[in-house]
């Protein structure tokens, strides 16, 4: 059920590409989506710009992620 609403949410938004199911591994493609955290790394203005030095709060994990963005951003 949790797997058919998440193919109708998709659908409504007309994304439902987005997400594959191959020899019973459900996945998101993240070549088809547009992220800005992708587009960080090749320095596209407008993702080193929407990064104003919060990601992500309230997970620990993201303090990795969070003090790279940071540096990176700083080496502009």
């Amino acid at each position: 059920m949790v797997i058919r609403g998440l193919r109708d949410a998709l659908a409504a938004k007309g994304v439902e590409d987005i997400l594959e199911v191959k020899s019973g591994f459900l996945r998101i493609c993240p070549e088809k989506l547009s992220c800005d955290l992708y587009r960080f790394p090749e320095r596209d203005p407008a993702a080193v710009n929407a990064y104003r030095g919060m990601y992500v709060s309230g997970y620990p994990w993201v303090s990795f992620s969070e003090s790279w963005l940071s540096t990176s951003r700083d080496d502009e």
